[in-house]
């Protein structure tokens, strides 16, 4: 976060190329910068773009995640667990065991029903009642 400096309309804060002396752009004070290396941007391109992309077009909406995300009730994507070039033994029995638990989630079925009928309801109001009744005898509240 830029503390000091200029805003925009005295000047900003000019990024500027050591070599040529091109101005490469600005930002003013308040407003967060960084230096991403290239593996960074490499590994994280669409959240840098959509950074990039809010804060250009968008007013700096919030960023949220696309559908297909985990939480949002995604899938993973082929099923293959890479290989990690030089993982130790125990390394390479994790992603084993990763990739079994994988293919038993995904030969589970795909919709699961419970059985309930009112013998079952019937069952859970009545243990209800005797935790309230124990609670009563107890003078809990």
């Amino acid at each position: 976060m830029a503390d000091v400096g200029q805003r925009h309309s005295g000047g900003g804060i000019r990024m500027v190329d050591g070599a040529t002396g091109e101005h490469l752009g600005e930002w003013e004070k308040g407003e967060a910068y960084m230096i991403l290396s290239r593996d960074t941007y490499a590994n994280n391109k669409h959240l840098v773009d959509e950074l990039i992309d809010t804060s250009l077009y968008r007013g700096g909406a919030p960023v949220r995640p696309k559908p297909g995300y985990f939480a949002d009730g995604g899938v993973g994507g082929t099923g293959a667990v890479p290989s990690v070039a030089g993982a130790s033994a125990s390394g390479q029995e994790l992603i084993r065991a990763v990739e079994r638990v994988e293919d038993a989630v995904r030969a589970l079925p795909s919709r699961q029903y419970i059985g309930w009928d009112q013998t079952d309801t019937a069952a859970i109001e009545l243990e209800l009642n005797y935790r309230a009744q124990d609670r009563e005898h107890a003078a809990i509240r």
